[in-house]
């Protein structure tokens, strides 16, 4: 409790600074916990007459800025005794501003995601059109401008493999593992671009670490199948393809390529 007091000052005291700065929110808050301070705490004849002074100065300054009154258009009202009253006024004051700073933020995230979209269809026009140096350039700037976005990273990964560009694809895919290391998808499509690569080595280690995360994914163990084929791992090709049909039966890839593998060493495959 004797902490209270000296941090009720100072949320009080700092309330101006704050609407200078054009910070409505945080600035109702303070006055907000300041008020609490006063309420909950015995004070002396000094110490009350100091703080009926501050709460004074501090709605003074609310109730004069402009971008309070645009977001709040009540005054709030204070009579020396009645903190009670003035925590109610305060409550629905920082419910209204809450309430709009929220809506504002979500409009920022919207223009901000709509701007990482055109980007990106600028990105993948230039990889459409074969211009691939101008789409490198238009999704570096991109990437560097959201930086912490591992799903645009992985995106642009994908479109640089889509468009058969392996190795720009694997820096990207590479980056989003950067930042978001448990994006299975990822480490699937890494490893595909390496066996383009024919890097099979480091491509059968990310294969690995996409089915930690994803458990026996009949999908990523057929692509892991395929790598084996291209490495001419032969005995570990089998093993995963036989692997992938006894997880789903009715996947038809899985069922050819165990055909296949089995045709090379002379067995027979059942066809059940």
């Amino acid at each position: 409790m004797s902490n209270e007091l000296p941090r009720a000052r100072q949320q009080l005291a700092k309330i101006p600074s704050l609407l200078k700065q054009k910070k409505p929110l945080p600035a109702i808050q303070s006055l907000h916990d300041g008020l609490i301070a006063v309420i909950k705490n015995p004070l002396m004849k000094a110490e009350r007459d100091e703080f009926e002074q501050m709460l004074a100065d501090a709605l003074r300054a609310v109730n004069s800025d402009a971008g309070v009154r645009q977001s709040y258009p009540l005054m709030l009202e204070y009579q020396p005794g009645a903190e009670r009253q003035l925590l109610e006024a305060v409550n629905e004051m920082l419910a209204a501003i809450n309430e709009i700073a929220m809506e504002g933020a979500q409009e920022q995230l919207v223009l901000l995601e709509q701007k990482k979209e055109a980007g990106f269809a600028k990105g993948q026009a230039h990889l459409d059109h074969n211009e691939y140096e101008e789409a490198r350039v238009v999704f570096s700037t991109l990437a560097e401008e959201y930086s912490e976005d591992a799903r645009l990273k992985a995106r642009i990964g994908d479109a640089f493999f889509k468009a058969g560009l392996f190795e720009d694809a694997v820096t990207y895919l590479a980056d989003s593992l950067e930042i978001d290391p448990e994006a299975a998808f990822a480490y699937n499509r890494i490893g595909m671009a390496l066996r383009k690569q024919n890097k099979f080595n480091i491509a059968e280690q990310y294969y690995f670490k996409a089915l930690q995360f994803l458990g026996k994914d009949p999908g990523i163990l057929f692509n892991l199948g395929r790598l084996y084929i291209d490495w001419q791992q032969w005995e570990s090709a089998e093993r995963i393809a036989a692997e992938v049909v006894d997880l789903k039966p009715d996947f038809t890839e899985a069922r050819q390529m165990l055909e296949y593998v089995r045709k090379r060493s002379g067995k027979q495959t059942d066809n059940r």
